[in-house]
């Protein structure tokens, strides 16, 4: 038979058993706290395209804060996940476009969509105008076409030494020089990225 003395000891060592098994609970990691939960990641997804609409591959995006950098698909898109709520700035860069930078606040648990639309580098396109004898053609109209369409996308004149300069983006176009008492000179340009374009046109004299 359990005496009362005996008993009364059982109790204290069920308290004690209880009082420690609850501070053996008590967990720090600020993630599980009921009361200030850690906030639920959100994400960053978005698009590189061209300045008309054209997807991009293989475009790297950093975002700046993590140094995650991401490669575009096929269809120019890119991804950055488990995101910390905050501010972000993200980079997007590629061959023949200059560098791009936008700013972004991602918020918990919700998804941030945003697009890059690049600026194609441009290339410096040097030349003169000269007459068939090497003399330099001053006040000659050089017109620059859409290889497609024919629209005029610029117009210069030449200098006191027959020069000019003119920053295209790396394509397939038009040139085409005119001078009162010469014959209009037109031809293909071609303008490839990160290569200076020197240009040499000799007019003809009309009678």
């Amino acid at each position: 038979m359990m005496t009362l003395k005996t008993r009364g000891s059982v109790l204290c060592a069920l308290l004690m058993a209880v009082v420690l098994s609850a501070c053996g609970s008590d967990d720090s990691d600020p993630s599980k706290d009921p009361v200030n939960p850690e906030p639920r990641p959100g994400r960053v997804t978005g698009v590189v395209l061209t300045e008309a609409g054209a997807p991009l591959k293989d475009f790297e995006v950093t975002l700046l804060e993590t140094d995650k950098t991401v490669v575009t698909d096929a269809q120019g898109k890119f991804a950055f996940e488990s995101l910390k709520p905050g501010n972000y700035t993200l980079m997007a860069a590629g061959p023949g476009y200059d560098v791009a930078q936008d700013e972004v606040e991602v918020e918990a648990g919700m998804t941030v969509a945003m697009s890059f639309n690049m600026k194609a580098t441009l290339v410096r396109v040097s030349g003169t105008v000269q007459q068939q004898d090497g003399t330099a053609i001053v006040g000659a109209y050089v017109s620059i076409l859409d290889q497609e369409t024919d629209e005029v996308l610029k117009r210069i004149t030449t200098d006191m030494s027959g020069a000019f300069t003119v920053d295209l983006a790396p394509g397939l176009y038009m040139i085409e020089v005119e001078r009162d008492g010469y014959a209009t000179h037109s031809d293909f340009l071609i303008v490839l990225q990160d290569d200076e374009v020197p240009v040499t046109i000799t007019l003809e004299q009309v009678p």
